[in-house]
């Protein structure tokens, strides 16, 4: 067994892991076995014939990928590696770490965001966390009396294994009812050859792909006449959920509390505060692109496409590459007034009010500086929305210098667009200003944070003198050999 790293040894040594009683167990190896699906596992590496398997955990059940690892091992005779830290967020596929050991494939256990790949094949195993479906049925019930109530029932992936049996046994009562099946296909688009057909036979008009869930609507209904019956507890997953349905009231059902209550307040909460980071976004005049995966396809697609609408909307930007982000990291940018996280749908979903600037996501981007971009009430958190082909995609209209607006966060009057957007009539120099909103000179040919960057120590090669080496002491920091006696 192998172990793959791809944050530094400081990062890992200092993550802090919030485990629950349920989650930090070291399973018995019938436990194992039924927990992690691994006759799933060996069946579908034999049956693809692979010969390096990447094997990707997250944080809370590393604790069992030794014995994981050994059973894999056991019965297909392959190479396994684990992956043991991921860059980004666990939830995604770490496809480039996977790549550093030359993987074939990759195996993702864990809960996972279901955002599409487009290097290697992934095979998901997301665990199964009991749920009485029982009780989940009853409480169905105890909320929506009316049997012709529409209902989308929704769950978190942990409870896949469960959920559809929920979903057979309501139908029987409530023909109006539907569920929103995981959307896994395009994990295996790499094993077949003709991706454009299955993306237009899983993508019908008929058909709603949002948040990694298919639901297969009624053709003369639309979803905001739904109500949401959602099984999980209250992580990312549900969040996404929330702002991606904003308009569909929202029940939740704890497994754990086996208790159900309605979230449409916080839904409009969340919808509030993204009101805010869009006004934050106009006010910007300098905005960190932060690259939150490099795994999510079509990523680079909707970096070049932020660049451009930051640009013709009379702002400057600046890509960064910091991996897992925390306040820290971004306070180091102080000149920098909002940073737009590029990551997957629900790690870009972040609560920035630890953060001395605002995090947002690249659809806040676009309201606040694409004149074609108008808020409907619909969020996008899935930045692959945005990009052309898709069916929320919006041309780009660069804002007219003339334009004038007055924050509603500052109060202050604001020049919309960008002065000049001719590059061959620019000298690469920003003009100085006499107004309060204009940015300074400070910043001439877009090298101001490059000349901020630590470089290393001074090696003056051939200027030191080498010296003889000497044996050193010996033993760990804590006790050397022969610390503490007196030197004769």
């Amino acid at each position: 067994m192998s172990l793959v790293f791809s944050s530094s040894d400081s990062e890992v040594i200092g993550r802090s892991v919030n485990l629950s009683k349920n989650e930090c167990m070291k399973l018995s190896s019938e436990d194992l076995e039924e927990e992690y699906e691994l006759k799933k596992c060996v069946h579908w590496i034999k049956e693809n014939g692979y010969t390096k398997i990447a094997l990707q955990f997250p944080d809370e059940m590393l604790i069992n990928c030794t014995a994981v690892c050994m059973a894999i091992q056991k019965e297909v005779n392959c190479q396994v590696f684990v992956l043991a830290d991921t860059s980004y967020g666990s939830c995604c596929v770490d496809e480039i770490a996977a790549e550093h050991v030359s993987a074939d494939a990759i195996i993702h256990f864990g809960r996972s965001c279901l955002s599409s790949t487009s290097r290697l094949p992934v095979l998901y195993v997301f665990g199964k966390q009991p749920l009485d479906s029982f009780h989940a049925v009853e409480e169905f019930k105890k909320t929506f009396h009316d049997n012709e109530s529409h209902v989308v029932l929704l769950y978190d992936v942990v409870y896949s294994h469960s959920a559809p049996q929920v979903y057979e046994e309501l139908q029987k009562s409530y023909p109006n009812l539907l569920i929103g099946k995981l959307d896994i296909t395009l994990s295996l688009l790499s094993q077949h050859g003709n991706s454009e057909q299955i993306m237009n036979n899983i993508c019908s008009a008929s058909v709603i792909r949002r948040c990694g869930r298919l639901i297969n609507l009624p053709s003369d209904q639309v979803i905001d006449d739904y109500c949401i019956f959602y099984i999980g507890l209250e992580t990312l997953s549900l969040k996404n959920f929330l702002v991606n349905f904003s308009k569909c009231r929202f029940c939740v059902y704890d497994p754990i509390r086996k208790n159900s209550r309605w979230f449409n307040i916080e839904g409009s909460r969340l919808l509030k505060r993204s009101y805010y980071l869009i006004e934050c976004v106009k006010d910007a005049r300098i905005i960190g692109i932060l690259v939150g995966t490099l795994a999510v396809s079509n990523y680079r697609d909707i970096i070049d496409r932020l660049k451009t609408i930051i640009k013709l909307a009379g702002k400057k930007s600046y890509t960064l590459i910091m991996g897992k982000i925390n306040p820290a990291k971004i306070a180091n940018f102080p000149e920098i007034d909002v940073f737009v996280l590029v990551a997957c749908g629900e790690n870009s979903l972040i609560d920035s009010k630890e953060y001395y600037k605002p995090i947002v996501t690249p659809f806040e981007v676009e309201l606040g500086c694409n004149k074609a971009r108008e808020w409907t009430g619909d969020y996008i958190s899935d930045f692959r929305e945005l990009l052309p082909g898709s069916s929320a995609y919006a041309d780009i209209v660069p804002v007219e210098r003339k334009d004038f607006d007055v924050s509603l966060v500052t109060g202050r009057v604001r020049v919309l667009g960008s002065e000049d957007t001719d590059e061959s009539q620019n000298d690469g120099t920003v003009a100085v200003r006499n107004d309060m909103l204009a940015l300074s000179a400070l910043h001439a040919n877009s090298e101001f944070l490059l000349n901020r960057s630590w470089r290393g120590l001074e090696q003056k090669l051939g200027e030191t003198p080498v010296a003889i080496t000497t044996e050193g002491q010996k033993g760990i920091a804590s006790r050397y050999e022969g610390e503490g006696q007196e030197s004769s």
